[in-house]
């Protein structure tokens, strides 16, 4: 459970980096936008988005989390149209057209984390 809740906020994390790439780098930071490139970069998040929605899954196929945490998949969708649309937006000048996303994002995180938490609450009761 830890690990899913520790990629949902890196790849939070990652993302709140892109828009202001230019400016670290112009100041001397050194972060993965920055070395890995903005796109390869929107790219790591939607890894790490869909690796936290295949852990939950894998730990219901091994019997460590109940069925009912399934319910953090109601917000796949949106995770999935992030996850489609991050790479192309990345590059995108200015970088208020990644503000969407980064809405988005925020969204699926918190819904994620709150179906997740309703799912092991009622796989206990």
């Amino acid at each position: 459970m830890s690990l899913v809740v520790g990629l949902l906020v890196s790849e939070l994390l990652l993302l709140n980096q892109l828009p202001d790439r230019d400016a670290d780098r112009y100041v001397g930071r050194r972060h993965l936008v920055i070395l890995l490139g903005a796109h390869r970069a929107a790219r790591l998040v939607g890894v790490l988005l869909l690796a936290a929605f295949a852990l939950v899954a894998l730990g219901i196929l091994v019997g460590g989390l109940p069925t009912t945490a399934w319910l953090v998949w109601l917000v796949l969708p949106g995770a999935l149209w992030l996850v489609w649309r991050l790479p192309a937006e990345a590059l995108a000048t200015p970088s208020s057209r990644l503000e969407p996303l980064m809405g988005l994002n925020v969204g699926v995180l918190l819904g994620a984390l709150t179906l997740l938490l309703l799912g092991l609450w009622l796989g206990t009761a």
